[in-house]
């Protein structure tokens, strides 16, 4: 008796492709590079492919999920930018001596460069409220 090859089982067309198609790799990349912050397990339920074929496409990629750190360190190549701020504060209160008493000091937000982070969201911008 011959033994049986693997593509001629029963099951051997049953269950989920092993491969991804280009279009939905494509698509993975579209949505990470337009929301970084998004989880696998999301991108998993939106586009109906595995974590694991996610996390394929993404180390293929050289892209790593993480958890945002906060890490306080002044670097020398700061310095210009706090120089910077600190002539905006002054001129600031130069032209407007109450404003300093407009700003709002809090512990409840981790300044970043150019963004602030509030429970885990990253906000970036300059409006009329924000300095």
């Amino acid at each position: 008796m011959e033994p049986v090859k693997p593509e001629e089982t029963p099951l051997a067309n049953h269950g989920t492709p092993k491969t991804i198609t280009v279009d939905e790799e494509h698509e993975i990349l579209i949505r990470v590079s337009e929301n970084p912050g998004l989880s696998t397990r999301r991108l998993s339920a939106a586009t109906g492919l595995s974590q694991s074929s996610i996390c394929r496409i993404l180390k293929k990629e050289m892209l790593h999920p993480y958890h945002y750190t906060p890490v306080q360190q002044l670097l020398p190549q700061d310095l210009p930018a706090r120089l910077q701020f600190a002539q905006f504060l002054q001129n600031m209160q130069t032209e407007n001596p109450d404003f300093l008493n407009k700003v709002l000091f809090t512990d409840e937000v981790t300044f970043i460069k150019r963004e602030f982070l509030i429970g885990g969201t990253i906000i970036c911008g300059i409006g009329e409220h924000f300095v």
